[in-house]
């Protein structure tokens, strides 16, 4: 009878389609641990494998009569990447977000006829009351593991901490303790990583390897000045394999260094804030008790400039200390609870949302979040200036 360190290498190798393939360091003893109903933690570099160690773990266990996963992923890009990676080696996964609320009973209908392997939802979701009921709650009776991704987003002090990680753990102190547990990122210093282990249980395992990543490297070079920089760009450019990203500072420069560029030949594009603006459908913005029209007069000038009807749908119902004052993102987002409101007029439309300055980004991420439950298909945000950090 085939082990299932084998079973699992001859899935790894159709889904790489590679007939030599084999685990990396700590691929396989992850997934031994969800197999013996642990939890675990791993820390790898972006290009490990995490996604191989929770779809194969997926597969095993299903094919020992557990019930679905579900997987919670921050971004809905990921979920399409992740969706693909998990068909190559037969798992059957689907996602329920805000952009396929036609499919929802189905998938519903999906998980209780136990047809699906995979459920993959943002945390936001959990925050959804249609969800909780109709979804989660039978998933509750039978759910196989429990895949936490980009998990340094539960702490206080990771660099992207997000609010509604925080149920994820009311979550896992409900599950019973032979239901696998997997939290995985790439982006976890030590403090972070204790705070992520307190947080899901101090029996968790910690499978951590080096997050340096070979292909990358970072070099400084120094010019004596901007057309320095340019002759530099237009030189090396043309030698350098594939294609690539240059940043720019200001909206102004990056325009100016496309423009140079293409007059030397290279093919170049340039994207920045009012470029993805010319995608929404609505302007909006973000309202200001202490500056009650400067925002909305330049948000309305802009929306006119650009075609789009300027419709106020969001208000702020009471005043908040400002943003770069917080010490952390916990108190950053604890200061902008109860503070806005969206109105009925929001339409099911892309939005454009004006802020004058960005502090910390939750102003645009909680506004986000709220326009999107109010319909709102997507947001895209856009601030006048970015603020300085707090000067003790």
């Amino acid at each position: 009878m085939m082990s299932n360190r084998n079973h699992a290498v001859q899935y790894l190798r159709t889904a790489l389609n590679k007939r030599n393939a084999d685990f990396r360091d700590g691929q396989w003893e992850s997934i031994e641990q969800l197999l013996q109903r642990r939890r675990v933690l791993v820390v790898q570099r972006t290009g490990w494998g995490k996604s191989m160690v929770y779809f194969l773990a997926t597969k095993l266990l299903r094919e020992q009569g557990a019930g679905p996963t579900l997987l919670i992923s921050p971004l809905l890009s990921l979920m399409r990447n992740q969706i693909e990676a998990a068909q190559r080696m037969g798992v059957t996964a689907v996602t329920i977000n805000s952009t396929n609320n036609a499919e929802w009973q189905q998938i519903a209908n999906e998980l209780a006829a136990n047809r699906v392997d995979v459920l993959l939802i943002s945390p936001e979701r959990l925050a959804n009351d249609e969800f909780r009921q109709n979804v989660l709650g039978r998933l509750a009776s039978n759910i196989g593991m429990l895949v936490v991704d980009e998990a340094h987003c539960i702490s206080d002090w990771g660099h992207d901490f997000r609010p509604d990680y925080r149920r994820i753990v009311r979550i896992l102190q409900a599950l019973p303790q032979n239901i696998p547990v997997l939290a995985t990122t790439a982006t976890a210093n030590d403090r972070v990583v204790n705070d992520v282990q307190s947080q899901l249980g101090s029996n968790i395992v910690l499978q951590r390897g080096s997050l340096v990543r070979e292909s990358l490297k970072l070099q400084n070079i120094s010019m004596p000045s901007p057309s320095a920089r340019m002759a530099w760009m237009a030189e090396t450019i043309p030698n350098l394999p594939s294609s690539g990203i240059v940043y720019a500072l200001t909206q102004r420069d990056a325009e100016r260094v496309a423009e140079w560029l293409r007059i030397t030949g290279i093919k170049a594009q340039v994207y920045h804030d009012l470029v993805s603006a010319t995608r929404a459908s609505l302007g909006n913005c973000v309202p200001s008790l202490n500056h009650p029209k400067l925002v909305p007069d330049f948000a309305e000038k802009l929306a006119g400039e650009l075609g789009l009807p300027f419709i106020e749908c969001v208000t702020k119902i009471r005043d908040s200390s400002q943003q770069k004052l917080m010490e952390n993102s916990f108190q950053q987002v604890k200061n902008l609870d109860g503070v806005f409101q969206v109105s009925d007029q929001c339409r099911a439309e892309p939005c454009l949302l004006i802020d004058d300055v960005i502090d910390s980004g939750w102003t645009f991420t909680v506004l986000a979040a709220l326009l999107g439950k109010a319909g709102c298909s997507a947001v895209f945000p856009l601030a006048l200036a970015l603020n300085s950090p707090r000067m003790d």
